[in-house]
């Protein structure tokens, strides 16, 4: 059987819903499409993908929405930086809300990311061994 391509990208961001023609169980995945107008695959059709309720910074990278809810955990972690928020902040096309404590806010916009993979100690001992 012939298989016509789909005109999805990769990273693009579809909702599942039932089959408004079909039976309650039968499941379509809407995107946008131009013109305000919107298409739809049923869910066998589409190549390998994700599902997910919500994202995190790091995988909504590249992305757009009209709204974002950036939600950081009660208390401080090193991922939690000013790059993170940024990050988060800029996903946002027209509106951006953000749910935190104060605290864990204010920790986050004051640090910078740290590198802590050790990658540049490792050259930079490398190089001055072939010097």
């Amino acid at each position: 059987m012939l298989e016509v391509a789909l005109e999805t990208m990769y990273g693009d961001i579809g909702v599942t819903w039932p089959d408004p023609d079909g039976s309650p169980h039968d499941l379509l995945v809407f995107f946008p499409a131009t013109n305000n107008r919107v298409k739809s695959y049923a869910t066998h059709r589409l190549p390998e993908h994700e599902t997910v309720f919500a994202m995190t910074v790091h995988k909504s990278q590249g992305s757009e929405f009209d709204e974002v809810i950036l939600l950081l955990p009660p208390k401080d972690y090193p991922v939690l930086t000013r790059e993170l928020i940024y990050t988060g902040l800029t996903r946002a096309r027209h509106k951006f809300s953000l749910w935190t404590k104060p605290s864990v806010f204010r920790r986050a916009i004051i640090k910078k990311i740290e590198r802590t993979s050790g990658l540049r100690e490792s050259l930079w001992q490398q190089n001055n061994k072939l010097f």
